[in-house]
């Protein structure tokens, strides 16, 4: 962007190139601008919030928002996954017998994936 600067700043017969300069500078900062300002603006809403719940209504007080929620209940995982069907549905054999499975190794190897199939 220094050389378009320079550029422009020697050769002043080009408005279209200050203009163009100007447009990707005030693109930058308001890209900048939203990057500081979101989760600025996440931040005070957040406290806005909380400041606003009536205190005689709420269950959490105003000054207790930061413990964490621990969760207590223990989940149930039945039927246990079977490692023997998933290999044979998503296996390595399963995708290269089939022209689908061929096209889904490929777009893997394409896209970069380190681990093709199960």
């Amino acid at each position: 962007m220094t050389d378009i600067s320079a550029f422009c700043a020697a050769h002043e017969d080009f408005p279209v190139m200050k203009e163009i300069i100007e447009t990707q500078e005030l693109i930058s900062m308001s890209r900048f601008m939203t990057a500081i300002l979101q989760p600025l603006k996440c931040v005070a809403q957040s406290f806005h919030t909380i400041s606003q719940v009536p205190s005689s209504n709420a269950l959490v007080k105003p000054d207790s928002f930061l413990l964490t929620a621990v969760r207590t209940k223990v989940r149930c995982y039945f039927p246990r996954p079977n490692e023997v069907r998933r290999v044979r549905r998503h296996g390595w054999n399963a995708r290269i017998s089939t022209p689908n499975g061929r096209r889904i190794i490929m777009r893997r190897l394409l896209k970069g994936r380190f681990v093709l199939s199960h």
